[in-house]
């Protein structure tokens, strides 16, 4: 599997002294089509925006999907500095494609975390950076590649747990929505009364 693959790719780039960097990309709406749409159209839209990895990856890439639904791109021989370029280039394209899942077209948000692999780090440390840093660009809606500091490490081990993080988790996708409605009564209601009145 991708794991093993990851791990025999870090080893050799450990022997051979290269840089490599493991991305993750989810999908902002992803939860929200399962319930809406079903299964289905999440693995038409999975499908869909698997090629388009495929089509922008290097020969050398490695391609995954993780349990959570997010997109593995594994980047040898790829400083962490090229990364956030490559990383704009999918985000652009996914943006850019009306998808068809369940006769609905649908458009996508691309969030995307990675990491730089670090001296003798195995898979399941470079993963979890990975998946840390998609976390933090979840949390606020950056469509940037985030890269993996060590200070989000730091507040992901603060993160509420347990009933709250679902409450939390619940609560996220109408966050958005509420920014709207509140940017709508600051900019038109408010100065609307204090002119009538």
């Amino acid at each position: 599997g991708f794991v093993e693959a990851l791990e025999a790719e870090l080893g050799r780039a450990a022997r051979g002294g290269y840089p490599c960097a493991l991305a993750r990309v989810r999908l902002y709406e992803l939860d929200r089509l399962r319930e809406l749409l079903g299964p289905r159209a999440d693995a038409a839209i999975a499908l869909a925006v698997g090629r388009m990895l495929l089509a922008s990856s290097s020969p050398l890439d490695l391609l995954g999907r993780a349990e959570d639904g997010s997109f593995l791109v594994l980047m040898p021989e790829t400083e962490a500095d090229a990364v956030p370029a490559r990383l704009d280039a999918l985000a652009r394209d996914v943006v850019r494609t009306s998808f068809s899942a369940a006769d609905e077209t649908l458009r996508i948000t691309p969030l995307s975390g990675y990491a730089a692999s670090a001296d003798g780090e195995g898979a399941a440390g470079l993963m979890e950076r990975a998946r840390i840093a998609l976390d933090h660009a979840m949390a606020h809606l950056d469509l940037r590649p985030i890269r993996f500091e060590p200070a989000m490490a730091a507040s992901a081990a603060r993160a509420p747990k347990g009933w709250l993080a679902r409450l939390r988790a619940y609560a996220e996708p109408l966050r958005l929505s509420s920014q709207i409605a509140a940017t709508y009564v600051l900019g038109w209601v408010v100065p609307f009364g204090i002119y009538a009145a």
